[in-house]
């Protein structure tokens, strides 16, 4: 068990109380008048506001108002109503009195007689119960009128109002069969009431009720002298939120703070009004009394009355905000100005209100603790106490430190939980959102534990420093499931535009998410990819300043998507070539192909882009073909440089006019042309085997008189290959001016295969028509060149049929050379050789070699 110390904060607004006083009930009118009433004597004395403190002005003598000569009668309750510059008190006789204030002067024919309570509501509102009878009262130039709108029967007790709504008031109340009933009073032109039942599990025993406004709660005391039930519902219920017993006779309970400070007959607690968790005491505070209306004191009352300065140092310590974050960009002067703007905003926004004193020789204020300062631990089951306090806050009347109470809180939330969550995920952002909306938290706080690079500072309470500390060192960054996912689902968060105007610093906010998604999609290394994230990026707002980052560390992934955006094709096109993302770098010159001025620059592309894919987009090689048509030098930049055969060949195809090419152009047109007459005639192995059958046919064909020459032979033959014949056509056509060196082209080409000479109308030579048996052209080269006979003849020696029908058909020939004899074969007859061999000896008589003639002759025989 623990004793009732508890810390509290007081100051002395009284420093002597008249000694004579043992005060049993205090009044407080317009935070300027404070009315003392003692336990013995109906004397009231009547306190001023003196600076900060208040000095007794008057002593208001019980003789000059009393009604009764009944000395045991006292002053039962008292209550100033500010609006209606009235005092009411009611005597334990049943009379109820008003004075006007705040000079406290009584005003005759306004008692109202047998009252056993009242409750002044609001709006000069007082509800009187009488002789079991509940009616509401108007004050009216200080008198007390019955209004006839509002009767209720057999009303035993009632509860102190609680204000719902503008001119709307809530009551509980407990009628003579001890039900409870919730009165709803709503004060205009049209007054009206409504009453409701509220469902309580039936217990007999005496009942009490308490409105606990702090905790937004009535409590429900119902004892039987042994034993105590106490319910707890919630302000606007009508169902009980928490059911207490005790095995102990109920005797009183008061409240400080959120703490409920509960007496039974031999035994004491602490109840704690928010998570309605108990503890046993050894004694209960005493001297606390509660009055009727808050006294308000300013930052300067506290500082003038709190000498030391302790309750102002410890709430400047957990409220100020201070900058967590070194911002580079910020100056000192802003800095400074920030930081006084802080102070200013408790200074001039600070408003201690409290209805509870310490009454002693002094009268000393009970300043309540904060709110949000009730969160003091950072286990996860704080998480729950902060939705507790935050609901207490949302439900107080709004000022300037109440909504930073609220935001504190929220930022104690957002801490526990994205501690004690065993991952950062979307929920956790999620929840920063939702109340950076809501409550203004700032993101930043969030991106600052993370690692992230902030941009803009951070100011947050100082109360919470030490958290922010101890979390910042935890690297919480690791506990990330998905980095890249969680910045995109912020960026999507934040992309609503009603949104953004309620994001605190949004523009930071937003950069720092920008900036840091980019961050970690730059370790992707696939231009798509990255692209494709990209697309969360605010690029209007942040492409500039990202270039500008990621240009000085030359991230190629990030800034391709950032060119791409900023429509710089020619900075897009030369990152993907030089990391050689052809396909990427194609698309890009395909898409961008109207923004190129530059024929030479498209040029320098398509040649890249030639020389590494196998094939090309349609639009790219119909531009390079008209540039060609357009102009010959452009065939000369183009073609030469490409190593693709296949796209190459594609071009020489489109080519019209190859009259003034180049020697290097030539030669790789003339390649091109024989490749492809290599690719049908030889490679195909059906075309290969139709002209190799044809040229063997022709070849065993000895008919020297009859037989056509090959080229005509050829001609027949191609006239059933039409492929081959369109082939033929389509080189000749292209290379009409340029024949001699394609001759020479087929000549190297096709030394194998001469009979190619021959299909585009060239001659295939001596040796060819030897080869393949060419009577004709033999005999035109022999006619041409007479000295080819020797060699002809040389070649068939060992034909003796084809031998001697070309010795006869070349007798005349034949007899000019005494070569004939050599190489006539050693096994010819000589009757077949001896026309030949008479001839030759004549022609060869008067010449001095006949002699040799003659002995080959002889040497033959």
């Amino acid at each position: 068990m623990e004793n009732a110390e508890i810390d509290i904060h007081s100051l002395k607004v009284i420093n002597d109380v008249v000694p004579e006083l043992q005060t049993k009930h205090i009044s407080l009118y317009k935070n300027e008048h404070i009315f003392l009433v003692g336990e013995e004597s109906n004397d009231i004395f009547h306190y001023i506001k003196d600076g900060s403190s208040y000095i007794l002005l008057f002593k208001h003598d019980y003789e000059d108002y009393k009604t009764s000569d009944d000395e045991s009668v006292k002053i039962k309750k008292i209550e100033s109503i500010d609006n209606a510059n009235t005092m009411v008190i009611l005597l334990d006789n049943g009379d109820l009195k008003s004075f006007v204030l705040p000079d406290l002067i009584y005003v005759d024919g306004s008692d109202v007689k047998n009252v056993d309570d009242f409750e002044y509501i609001g709006n000069n509102r007082v509800l009187i119960i009488k002789n079991g009878e509940l009616k509401m009262y108007e004050i009216v130039n200080s008198k007390i009128i019955e209004q006839k709108w509002l009767t209720l029967k057999d009303i035993h007790e009632m509860s102190i109002s609680t204000k719902i709504d503008k001119n709307k008031y809530g009551i509980l109340l407990v009628d003579d069969k001890k039900k409870l009933k919730y009165l709803t009073v709503v004060i205009g032109k049209d007054n009206k009431f409504e009453l409701k039942d509220v469902n309580t599990n039936k217990r007999d025993g005496n009942i009490k009720v308490y409105n606990i406004a702090s905790a937004l709660l009535y409590v429900i005391v119902v004892d039987n002298g042994q034993s105590s039930w106490i319910y707890f519902i919630a302000h606007g219920e009508m169902e009980v939120k928490k059911e207490l017993e005790f095995s102990h006779e109920f005797m009183t309970l008061n409240v400080i703070d959120l703490n409920a400070f509960i007496e039974f007959k031999d035994y004491r607690i602490k109840l704690n009004l928010l998570t309605f968790k108990w503890e046993e005491l050894q004694s209960l505070p005493n001297n606390f009394l509660s009055f009727d209306n808050k006294l308000v004191l300013s930052w300067k009352d506290v500082e003038e009355l709190d000498k030391e300065g302790k309750y102002l140092q410890d709430f400047e310590n957990r409220y100020k905000k201070v900058n967590i974050y070194e911002n580079i960009l910020l100056n000192q002067l802003a800095k400074d100005v920030q930081i006084e703007h802080e102070k200013l905003l408790l200074v001039n926004n600070l408003s201690i209100e409290t209805n509870q004193a310490i009454i002693d020789e002094s009268m000393q204020l009970l300043i309540p603790e904060r709110t949000s300062s009730l969160i003091k631990n950072f286990d996860i089951e704080s998480i729950q106490l902060c939705d507790l306090v935050y609901n207490l806050l949302r439900n107080a009347p709004k000022n300037v430190i109440i909504n930073l109470e609220m935001q504190y809180v929220c930022y104690y939330k957002l801490l526990l939980i994205t501690f004690h969550n065993e991952s950062i995920n979307n929920d956790i952002v999620e929840s920063w959102v939702d109340m950076a909306i809501k409550d203004k938290i700032d993101l930043k706080v969030l991106f600052y534990l993370l690692g992230f690079e902030v941009f803009g500072d951070i100011w947050i309470y100082n109360g919470l420093i030490n958290i922010v500390d101890k979390l910042k060192l935890l690297k919480l960054e690791s506990k990330i499931d998905n980095r890249i996912q969680l910045l995109k689902d912020l960026i999507v968060l934040l992309t609503n535009d009603d949104t953004k105007s309620k994001i605190y610093d949004f523009y930071h906010v937003k950069k720092t998410i920008n900036f840091e998604f980019v961050k970690a999609i730059s370790k992707i290394n696939d231009f798509n990819e990255v692209l494709e994230l990209m697309n969360y990026v605010d690029h209007e707002s942040f492409a500039d300043e990202l270039i500008k980052a990621y240009e000085s560390i030359n991230s190629e992934y990030i800034l391709y998507a950032l060119y791409k955006y900023k429509h710089n094709y020619r900075s897009c096109s030369l990152l993907l070539k030089d990391n050689e993302q052809f396909e990427d770098f194609e698309h890009e010159l395909v898409d961008n192909l109207e923004e190129i001025k530059d024929d030479e620059e498209f040029i320098s592309c398509f040649v890249v882009l030639c020389n590494n894919l196998t094939h090309l987009d349609s639009k790219l090689l119909k531009k390079a073909t008209q540039l060609i048509a357009k102009e010959d030098k452009y065939a000369k930049l183009i073609i030469p440089k490409i190593n693709n055969d296949l796209i190459k060949n594609e071009l020489i195809a489109k080519l019209e006019n190859l009259n003034n090419c180049d020697d290097e152009l030539l030669d790789i047109i003339l390649d091109f042309y024989s490749n492809k007459i290599n690719k049908y005639f030889l490679n195909d192995p059906v075309v290969f085997a139709k002209y190799s059958k044809a040229l063997q046919r022709y070849k065993e064909d000895n008919d020297i008189e009859g037989k056509s020459t090959l080229r005509d032979y050829l001609s027949d033959v191609i006239k059933s290959d039409n492929l081959g014949k369109s082939l033929i056509n389509e080189v000749l056509s292209k290379l009409s001016h340029n024949l001699l060196v394609f001759e020479n082209k087929l000549n190297e080409r096709f030394q194998d295969h001469m009979y190619i000479k021959l299909l585009f109308g060239f001659d295939g030579g001596i040796d060819y028509n030897l080869e393949m048996n060419d009577f004709i052209m033999l005999t035109k080269e022999i006619h041409h060149d007479n000295d080819l006979l020797i060699r002809v003849l040389d070649n068939y020696k060992e034909n003796e049929l084809v031998f001697m029908k070309l010795l006869n058909k070349f007798i005349l020939e034949a007899t000019q050379s005494v070569e004939i004899f050599e190489i006539i074969p050693n096994n010819m007859k000589v009757k077949l050789m001896k026309g030949i061999l008479l001839n030759t000896i004549v022609q060869m008589e008067n010449k001095t070699d006949s002699l040799k003639t003659r002995i080959k002759l002889l040497s033959g025989l």
